[in-house]
């Protein structure tokens, strides 16, 4: 395994998850809620029915929810990270309504949005691609690069900082922060033996429409970009759009992308006719400006990276010397040079071999 040299999909989760817990207010560190305690997710009311749903800090949840409250029951997009980040999410879903939870609906197979799959009963339909059930069929997904790299060793490597900070706290506030962080880390990481990947149970290869009671619901596949079973789910009346972690707020993991690919994907989700994007990290936001900033950078990303193979400079090398800061004025995380080289890794390899695996 190549040594990693940019912070990468482990950080920018827990950076979420910790923000969010940790730095209200300009900045400003205060204590975060009781560890464990409800709520987990604080929902904010986007449409008729519609919530999304962003972490408090009491448990490490992972990715954001969408919440769709129908006339007869409830679906969700994305359950979370563990075991109990799904079982903290039914129960404040019942803040929100008395109705069940019929539905569960996976973007995709990463562990941060897909292993909360478990907990949910055979009367529970789980809607993924075919490629996510192939993805969460058996332990393989605990085996690959993403899960090992991202949650196991940055479960050390955030128990180390913590350790740190708690030494080098001059505060007894601060300090007391600390330690309730770790406390939740803790909590987070003692999950991780409970994990058992569970595949969806209903699949599609291209498109699905739920029609639940007065509410159409789509669930569309427009090919690949962060991973290879990437789906969106788009209220048509609403003119709402879940994205995953194809379209973030941010920018997205790329270590099992296809990032030549990612434009055109963008490009089929904007043929639909929305005005609100619900991504699967970050913030809600408007319009689809943001995906076009998003089409050029991936497009960017691509060039330079096969500019380098071509002249068969090392992953490592080349993804120190990539420099994608001219798009940082539309995409903050674009502001300092060097990329992750995980993503530099998948295009060499893809180069090699168009069907190469994930790690």
């Amino acid at each position: 395994m190549r040594k990693l040299f940019f912070p990468v999909l482990a950080l920018l989760v827990l950076a979420y998850a910790l923000l969010a817990q940790a730095q209200r207010g300009g900045g400003a560190m205060t204590m975060p809620p009781e560890p464990g305690s409800l709520p987990a997710h604080k929902f904010e009311k986007v449409a008729e029915g519609v919530y999304y749903g962003t972490a408090t800090g009491s448990v490490t949840v992972g990715s954001n929810v969408v919440v769709i409250v129908n006339d007869a029951d409830v679906l969700v997009v994305d359950p979370g990270i563990t075991p109990a980040a799904a079982m903290t999410l039914i129960a404040d879903v019942k803040t929100l309504t008395p109705k069940p939870i019929k539905y569960v609906v996976d973007t995709h197979y990463h562990y941060d949005h897909a292993f909360g799959n478990q907990v949910f009963g055979p009367d529970v339909t789980i809607i993924g691609h075919d490629t996510t059930w192939r993805r969460l069929n058996g332990p393989g997904s605990l085996k690959e690069r993403t899960y090992l790299t991202n949650g196991t060793a940055a479960i050390a490597t955030r128990f180390t900082t913590l350790k740190q900070q708690i030494s080098e706290a001059k505060d007894p506030q601060q300090r007391a922060i600390f330690q309730r962080q770790q406390t939740i880390h803790q909590q987070y990481a003692d999950e991780q033996a409970k994990i058992r990947p569970t595949p969806p149970n209903s699949t599609l290869s291209r498109d699905m429409t739920l029609h639940r009671g007065s509410r159409e619901i789509q669930i569309r596949f427009f090919g690949r970009a962060h991973t290879d079973g990437d789906i969106v789910i788009f209220l048509p009346k609403e003119r709402i759009v879940a994205t995953g972690d194809m379209i973030t707020s941010a920018l997205s993991y790329t270590g099992d992308a296809f990032v030549e690919e990612w434009p055109t994907t963008i490009e089929g989700v904007m043929s639909l006719d929305f005005d609100t994007v619900l991504p699967g990290h970050g913030n809600v936001f408007k319009g689809k400006d943001h995906l076009r900033n998003l089409q050029a950078y991936w497009r960017d990303f691509y060039q330079q990276a096969t500019a380098f193979r071509k002249q068969g400079v090392p992953p490592e090398e080349a993804a120190k010397r990539m420099d994608l800061t001219k798009h940082a004025k539309a995409i903050e995380a674009a502001k300092n040079p060097g990329v992750d080289v995980r993503g530099v890794d998948r295009i060499y390899d893809l180069a090699v071999n168009p069907n190469a695996p994930v790690r």
